[in-house]
């Protein structure tokens, strides 16, 4: 009896630790693409604003300070969107472990 209890309990372990591996799977998927989306996002936005400007012909100052803000803003929705995905994942990696 307590060896078929064992075996079960263990069995169920090892459900969990699977589950719990998945998730760590798909988070590491999630931020990898979420990254790769921003860098193409930056290279195009720093491509798109440097023709924009090339072609109103500004000073060269304004030029310089629209790109830096542009990156600047870029970078720090990237970072936010990281954020939200992350704790996304996390809660629901807890959840799973928790319901495992």
């Amino acid at each position: 009896m307590r060896e078929e209890q064992a075996r079960k309990s263990y069995r169920n372990e090892r459900i969990t630790a699977s589950e719990a591996t998945v998730v760590v799977v798909v988070v590491v998927v999630v931020v990898v693409v979420v990254v790769v989306v921003v860098v193409v996002v930056v290279v195009v936005v720093q491509v798109v604003v440097v023709k924009v400007v090339q072609v109103v012909v500004v000073v060269k100052v304004v030029q310089v300070v629209v790109v830096k803000v542009v990156q600047v803003v870029v970078v720090v929705v990237v970072v936010v969107v990281v954020v939200i995905v992350v704790v996304v994942f996390v809660e629901a990696a807890a959840i799973a472990v928790t319901k495992g």
